[in-house]
Protein backbone atom coordinates (compact mmCIF):
# COMPACT_ATOMS: atom_id res chain seq x y z
CA UNK A 1 0.00 0.00 0.00
CA UNK A 2 1.51 3.12 -1.25
CA UNK A 3 1.35 5.98 1.29
CA UNK A 4 0.45 9.70 1.17
CA UNK A 5 3.31 11.46 0.78
CA UNK A 6 3.63 15.28 1.51
CA UNK A 7 6.08 16.80 -0.05
CA UNK A 8 7.46 19.07 2.43
CA UNK A 9 11.48 18.87 1.68
CA UNK A 10 10.71 20.78 -1.18
CA UNK A 11 8.93 23.99 -0.41
CA UNK A 12 11.62 23.91 2.55
CA UNK A 13 8.65 23.96 4.93
CA UNK A 14 9.32 22.50 8.98
CA UNK A 15 7.04 20.07 9.44
CA UNK A 16 5.99 22.06 12.75
CA UNK A 17 5.20 25.42 10.64
CA UNK A 18 3.80 23.16 7.73
CA UNK A 19 1.35 21.56 10.36
CA UNK A 20 0.35 25.02 12.29
CA UNK A 21 -0.77 26.80 9.17
CA UNK A 22 -2.67 24.09 7.74
CA UNK A 23 -4.29 24.07 11.27
CA UNK A 24 -3.73 20.40 12.21
CA UNK A 25 -1.96 18.24 14.47
CA UNK A 26 1.78 18.06 14.72
CA UNK A 27 1.15 14.69 15.19
CA UNK A 28 -1.44 14.05 13.05
CA UNK A 29 0.79 15.62 10.42
CA UNK A 30 3.61 13.37 10.84
CA UNK A 31 1.17 10.36 10.30
CA UNK A 32 0.59 11.81 7.10
CA UNK A 33 4.00 11.58 6.35
CA UNK A 34 5.12 8.35 7.67
CA UNK A 35 2.30 6.20 5.71
CA UNK A 36 0.66 6.06 9.06
CA UNK A 37 -2.33 7.74 8.05
CA UNK A 38 -3.56 7.65 5.16
CA UNK A 39 -7.56 8.53 4.92
CA UNK A 40 -7.35 12.33 5.38
CA UNK A 41 -10.41 14.65 4.68
CA UNK A 42 -10.20 16.83 1.54
CA UNK A 43 -10.33 20.03 4.15
CA UNK A 44 -7.01 18.44 5.15
CA UNK A 45 -6.41 17.95 1.80
CA UNK A 46 -7.12 21.52 1.13
CA UNK A 47 -5.51 23.02 4.28
CA UNK A 48 -1.96 21.25 3.67
CA UNK A 49 -2.30 22.00 -0.25
CA UNK A 50 -2.50 25.62 0.48
CA UNK A 51 0.48 25.37 2.51
CA UNK A 52 2.41 23.30 0.22
CA UNK A 53 1.66 25.11 -2.77
CA UNK A 54 -0.22 21.95 -4.49
CA UNK A 55 -1.11 21.80 -8.27
CA UNK A 56 -4.04 20.53 -9.18
CA UNK A 57 -2.25 17.09 -10.10
CA UNK A 58 -0.95 17.17 -6.68
CA UNK A 59 -4.07 17.02 -5.49
CA UNK A 60 -5.55 14.60 -7.63
CA UNK A 61 -2.48 12.26 -7.36
CA UNK A 62 -3.02 12.92 -2.94
CA UNK A 63 -7.02 11.55 -3.70
CA UNK A 64 -5.93 8.72 -5.70
CA UNK A 65 -4.17 6.97 -3.32
CA UNK A 66 -6.32 8.04 -0.38
CA UNK A 67 -9.24 6.14 -2.31
CA UNK A 68 -6.63 3.17 -2.82
CA UNK A 69 -6.52 2.87 1.48
CA UNK A 70 -10.07 2.81 2.11
CA UNK A 71 -12.95 -0.03 1.73
CA UNK A 72 -15.21 0.36 -0.94
CA UNK A 73 -18.79 1.21 0.71
CA UNK A 74 -20.08 -2.30 -0.25
CA UNK A 75 -17.96 -3.57 2.47
CA UNK A 76 -18.80 -0.75 4.77
CA UNK A 77 -23.03 -0.81 3.96
CA UNK A 78 -24.10 -4.46 5.21
CA UNK A 79 -26.21 -6.38 2.23
CA UNK A 80 -29.43 -5.89 4.49
CA UNK A 81 -28.99 -2.21 4.59
CA UNK A 82 -28.47 -1.65 1.12
CA UNK A 83 -31.64 -4.42 0.33
CA UNK A 84 -33.80 -1.84 2.39
CA UNK A 85 -32.35 1.07 -0.15
CA UNK A 86 -33.70 -0.17 -2.96
CA UNK A 87 -36.83 -1.47 -1.34
CA UNK A 88 -37.44 1.51 -0.10
CA UNK A 89 -38.37 3.53 -3.16
CA UNK A 90 -40.69 1.31 -4.77
CA UNK A 91 -42.10 1.46 -6.97
CA UNK A 92 -39.24 2.92 -9.11
CA UNK A 93 -36.34 0.58 -10.19
CA UNK A 94 -33.99 0.57 -8.09
CA UNK A 95 -29.87 -1.16 -8.00
CA UNK A 96 -26.77 -0.86 -6.32
CA UNK A 97 -23.80 -1.71 -8.01
CA UNK A 98 -19.99 -2.36 -6.95
CA UNK A 99 -17.32 -1.35 -8.35
CA UNK A 100 -16.99 -3.58 -11.50
CA UNK A 101 -21.19 -3.63 -11.67
CA UNK A 102 -21.91 -6.60 -10.29
CA UNK A 103 -25.18 -6.27 -9.00
CA UNK A 104 -25.29 -6.14 -4.74
CA UNK A 105 -29.38 -5.46 -4.42
CA UNK A 106 -32.15 -4.67 -6.82
CA UNK A 107 -36.03 -4.95 -6.07
CA UNK A 108 -38.29 -6.30 -7.90
CA UNK A 109 -39.32 -3.16 -10.76
CA UNK A 110 -35.05 -3.07 -11.37
CA UNK A 111 -34.53 -6.86 -12.19
CA UNK A 112 -38.11 -6.31 -14.13
CA UNK A 113 -35.83 -3.56 -16.30
CA UNK A 114 -32.89 -5.77 -17.27
CA UNK A 115 -34.85 -8.62 -18.26
CA UNK A 116 -32.89 -11.52 -18.09
CA UNK A 117 -30.41 -9.78 -16.13
CA UNK A 118 -31.07 -11.84 -12.68
CA UNK A 119 -30.67 -14.94 -14.65
CA UNK A 120 -27.06 -15.10 -14.56
CA UNK A 121 -25.18 -16.61 -11.49
CA UNK A 122 -22.95 -13.12 -10.99
CA UNK A 123 -25.37 -10.57 -12.62
CA UNK A 124 -23.35 -7.77 -14.15
CA UNK A 125 -24.76 -4.73 -15.80
CA UNK A 126 -22.16 -4.22 -18.07
CA UNK A 127 -21.74 -7.93 -18.95
CA UNK A 128 -25.55 -7.79 -19.31
CA UNK A 129 -25.70 -4.83 -21.60
CA UNK A 130 -23.12 -5.69 -23.69
CA UNK A 131 -23.73 -9.25 -23.74
CA UNK A 132 -27.11 -10.77 -23.62
CA UNK A 133 -29.08 -9.99 -26.26
CA UNK A 134 -32.12 -9.81 -25.03
CA UNK A 135 -30.82 -5.89 -23.85
CA UNK A 136 -30.61 -4.67 -27.50
CA UNK A 137 -34.21 -5.41 -27.36
CA UNK A 138 -34.80 -4.19 -24.73
CA UNK A 139 -33.78 -0.78 -24.63
CA UNK A 140 -34.60 1.85 -27.28
CA UNK A 141 -31.81 3.53 -26.40
CA UNK A 142 -29.47 0.50 -26.16
CA UNK A 143 -26.46 1.72 -27.52
CA UNK A 144 -26.12 5.11 -25.19
CA UNK A 145 -26.69 3.05 -21.91
CA UNK A 146 -23.79 0.08 -23.00
CA UNK A 147 -21.66 2.86 -24.07
CA UNK A 148 -22.14 4.57 -20.60
CA UNK A 149 -21.50 1.46 -18.69
CA UNK A 150 -18.47 1.02 -20.11
CA UNK A 151 -17.37 4.93 -19.15
CA UNK A 152 -18.66 4.31 -15.45
CA UNK A 153 -16.78 0.86 -15.41
CA UNK A 154 -13.57 2.86 -16.49
CA UNK A 155 -14.41 5.71 -14.13
CA UNK A 156 -14.76 3.63 -10.96
CA UNK A 157 -12.07 1.95 -11.49
CA UNK A 158 -9.65 4.71 -11.61
CA UNK A 159 -7.84 4.58 -8.91
CA UNK A 160 -6.19 1.05 -9.28
CA UNK A 161 -7.33 -2.19 -11.13
CA UNK A 162 -8.13 -5.41 -9.11
CA UNK A 163 -7.79 -8.94 -10.29
CA UNK A 164 -11.62 -9.11 -10.83
CA UNK A 165 -11.65 -6.05 -13.25
CA UNK A 166 -9.08 -6.82 -15.12
CA UNK A 167 -10.58 -9.90 -15.41
CA UNK A 168 -14.33 -8.17 -16.78
CA UNK A 169 -12.34 -6.20 -18.84
CA UNK A 170 -10.12 -8.99 -20.93
CA UNK A 171 -13.59 -10.90 -21.29
CA UNK A 172 -15.36 -8.37 -22.32
CA UNK A 173 -12.79 -7.02 -25.18
CA UNK A 174 -13.14 -10.71 -26.62
CA UNK A 175 -16.42 -11.28 -26.20
CA UNK A 176 -17.73 -7.73 -27.48
CA UNK A 177 -16.43 -5.83 -30.39
CA UNK A 178 -18.52 -2.48 -29.00
CA UNK A 179 -16.81 -3.03 -25.59
CA UNK A 180 -13.14 -2.91 -27.21
CA UNK A 181 -14.08 -0.08 -29.36
CA UNK A 182 -15.42 1.77 -26.62
CA UNK A 183 -12.76 1.04 -24.48
CA UNK A 184 -10.28 2.18 -26.89
CA UNK A 185 -11.81 5.58 -26.65
CA UNK A 186 -10.50 6.27 -22.82
CA UNK A 187 -14.25 8.17 -21.92
CA UNK A 188 -14.66 8.26 -18.24
CA UNK A 189 -18.24 9.24 -16.36
CA UNK A 190 -18.96 9.73 -13.04
CA UNK A 191 -22.15 7.52 -14.01
CA UNK A 192 -24.11 6.04 -17.18
CA UNK A 193 -24.07 8.18 -19.63
CA UNK A 194 -27.78 8.36 -20.89
CA UNK A 195 -27.33 10.36 -24.29
CA UNK A 196 -28.53 13.67 -25.15
CA UNK A 197 -30.01 13.71 -21.61
CA UNK A 198 -32.65 11.16 -22.07
CA UNK A 199 -33.85 8.85 -19.59
CA UNK A 200 -32.98 5.11 -20.48
CA UNK A 201 -36.50 3.15 -21.09
CA UNK A 202 -37.62 0.17 -21.83
CA UNK A 203 -38.37 -0.73 -25.33
CA UNK A 204 -41.97 0.06 -26.46
CA UNK A 205 -42.71 -3.33 -27.35
CA UNK A 206 -41.52 -4.74 -24.12
CA UNK A 207 -43.98 -5.57 -21.02
CA UNK A 208 -43.33 -3.24 -18.45
CA UNK A 209 -44.78 -2.66 -15.52
CA UNK A 210 -43.19 0.55 -15.59
CA UNK A 211 -43.77 3.45 -17.25
CA UNK A 212 -40.76 4.39 -19.71
CA UNK A 213 -40.60 7.93 -18.17
CA UNK A 214 -40.45 6.73 -14.67
CA UNK A 215 -37.27 7.35 -12.42
CA UNK A 216 -34.92 4.94 -11.98
CA UNK A 217 -32.40 5.08 -9.14
CA UNK A 218 -28.88 3.18 -9.65
CA UNK A 219 -25.70 3.74 -6.53
CA UNK A 220 -23.09 2.70 -7.08
CA UNK A 221 -20.67 1.53 -4.27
Amino acid sequence: MRKITVPRNVTKIKAPVAATEAAISVDYYARLEQGRERNPSDSVLVAIGAVLGFSDDDYAYARALRSESMPSRSETYPAERLHVLVEAVRPNPAYVLDRVSNVIAINPEGAELFTGLMDHPHPNICRYLLLDRRARTRFVDWRDNARGSVAALRAANSAGATPEFTALVDELAVASPEFKTWWEEYQVAPGEVRGNGSESRPARSAPSRTNPSDCRTQISV
